[in-house]
């Protein structure tokens, strides 16, 4: 491939594979999108000029643990199979990557309008463009479930437990970002790149990390976090991925993503008892920062989700030790779930009391 002008390495260079990347992301449809392809281009030539080496896969397991093929029956994942998700009604967790922001009542036709609109020349910095994304399309018997992906790895042994929830699948298209966050309270995500390349970025959960995260946790993303990010966490990783495999994301991650073309991931979730120690410091990272922010005059809806989610996460946790009382790991959980039990009753009563502190102050 040809390299453009402002493309060429400079002196000091380690990353020169993102260079091939950087191109991509210079070309249409993607440079038709200011706002994103500004952005984005700024955090490719960051990356490229890092002061470390940075390959396009992880060489350990500290953020991401590779399990290779996944494993499905003989039918593979299509562009077809996802639309006939996307277009069944119901929620798909819609957002809008121009805006930063959720959108409600957005039908799948909606999504896929988006995702051509770059290509048709019209200005996309007209306020009422969006390009979305949908980021949790539920699996149906049309769809992508006759693939029939399992998690193999972890099936025919309790000491894991999988959500019996659907799969789920995230589809964007070129050009969308998904700045620096990181998902749920101790939970390993299982998940497979079905199609399209995308570049991920990922930093562990160290101590250093979650406190220089903290206050970014949950709220809207600026343009610039990402940016931020590479300057102020320790440990990043990449991985570039453009072809069907398995991983598992390891717990409280902290990641960001950007589609370098059209693509798609599904998944679903997994405890695992021999990581409990790790899952169970996130459960009470989680609920040390919920206390952190329900203590003050923060809005309490804005943390009802996160205080169901971090409950969800402990009932997970009691089903996952109720299959494996006899074992060494579970009687040494119990303890330290026992404590989180507590803390969780704590910050309950602290949303039960502010609460009624609302509405008193309504009265009044």
């Amino acid at each position: 491939m040809c390299l453009a002008l402002e493309n060429l390495p400079l002196p000091g260079q380690h990353n020169l594979w993102l260079i091939d990347v950087l191109n991509h992301w210079n070309s249409p449809p993607i440079s038709r999108i200011p706002l994103l392809h500004d952005v984005g281009k700024k955090i490719i030539q960051k990356l490229i000029s890092f002061p470390i080496s940075l390959p396009n896969i992880p060489s350990d397991s500290l953020t991401i643990k590779f399990l290779g093929s996944a494993k499905r029956g003989n039918i593979p994942p299509s562009m077809g199979l996802l639309l006939n998700d996307l277009l069944q009604p119901g929620f798909h967790n819609v957002w809008d990557f121009i805006n930063q922001t959720s959108e409600s009542g957005v039908t799948g036709k909606d999504v896929l309008a988006s995702f051509i609109i770059p290509s048709t020349l019209l200005d996309m910095t007209s306020p009422e463009r969006r390009l979305y994304g949908a980021l949790d399309i539920p699996m149906t018997k049309g769809g992508l479930k006759v693939c029939k992906y399992e998690v193999s790895d972890y099936l025919q042994d309790k000491k894991y437990l999988i959500s019996d929830r659907a799969w789920t699948t995230t589809f964007t298209t070129s050009g969308a970002i998904t700045h620096t966050h990181m998902d749920y309270y101790g939970r390993h995500q299982y998940m497979v790149h079905l199609f399209g390349h995308k570049l991920w970025l990922l930093w562990p959960p160290t101590e250093k990390n979650l406190e220089c995260f903290a206050k970014f946790h949950t709220q809207p993303s600026t343009s610039n976090l990402t940016l931020h990010c590479l300057d102020e966490l320790e440990g990043l990783q990449l991985f570039y991925t453009t072809t069907e495999q398995a991983f598992v994301l390891q717990p409280n991650v902290l990641h960001a993503c950007m589609s370098v073309g059209t693509s798609a991931h599904t998944g679903t979730w997994v405890w695992m008892l021999p990581e409990y120690k790790v899952s169970l410091q996130m459960v009470e990272w989680g609920l040390k920062w919920m206390m952190g922010k329900v203590s003050t005059d923060a809005p309490l809806l804005d943390y009802k989700g996160e205080a169901e989610t971090i409950k969800s996460e402990i009932v997970a946790w009691q089903n996952l030790l109720k299959k494996n009382h006899e074992s060494d790991d579970a009687i040494a959980a119990y303890s330290q779930l026992e404590k989180l039990e507590y803390e969780l009753s704590e910050l309950q009563k602290l949303f039960k009391s502010r609460g009624k502190k609302r509405k008193r102050d309504r009265e009044e």
